[in-house]
This record gives C-alpha cells, structure tokens and sequence, in this order.
C-alpha cells in the first residue's frame, strides 16, 4: 500500500477499487440508515456528495488512468444505485467526476 492506494504487480488497481467500493457501500448503508430517520432528499444529497462523490474525487485521480472498464463499471453502478435510491439529484459516471 503507497499512500492509501493498493498497487498490485501487475500495475493494476482491481483491490484499489475493491476496496474502495467496499467503503462507499457502508456509506450507502449509512445513507440508508439516515433516510428511514426522515432525512430529506435535499440532505441525503449533501451527505451523499459529502461521503461517497468526495471520497471517490480524493482517491481516484491517482489510479483513474489505470482502472480497467470493469472497475469504472463497478463504481458506475454504485453511482447508478445512489441515484435509484434518491441520494442522488442526478445520474452521474465516474468520468463525470
């Protein structure tokens, strides 16, 4: 681990991104959690902009250029179920960040 990035042999960052996905899914259970106690959408935004867009921005420029198609398919969809579940005023992609 360099830097809180996980580099694998091979020069690829699946584990990076496994592990990162891993994260924001807590974070979307917390958002859950947040939303069965009456938060609005409005503030569901915010905590979801604040938690999983954040971390994404902080984390993802440094291995952005090496993830595969099926590791930006994979935050892809954590994105697209962010926004199903109304944490999420819009559809956002990875390459939107």
């Amino acid at each position: 681990m360099i830097l809180s990035v996980i580099v694998q042999q091979h020069l690829s960052f699946d584990l990076h991104v496994t592990e990162l996905l891993e994260q924001c899914s807590q974070h979307v259970y917390l958002l859950c959690l947040l939303c069965s106690h009456g938060l609005s959408t409005d503030q569901l935004n915010v905590v979801f902009t604040g938690l999983i867009v954040f971390c994404l921005l902080y984390t993802l420029p440094t291995c952005g250029m090496f993830a595969s198609a099926a590791d930006t398919g994979r935050i892809d969809a954590l994105l697209k179920r962010a926004y199903k579940r109304s944490f999420s005023k819009d559809i956002v992609t990875l390459n939107e960040l």
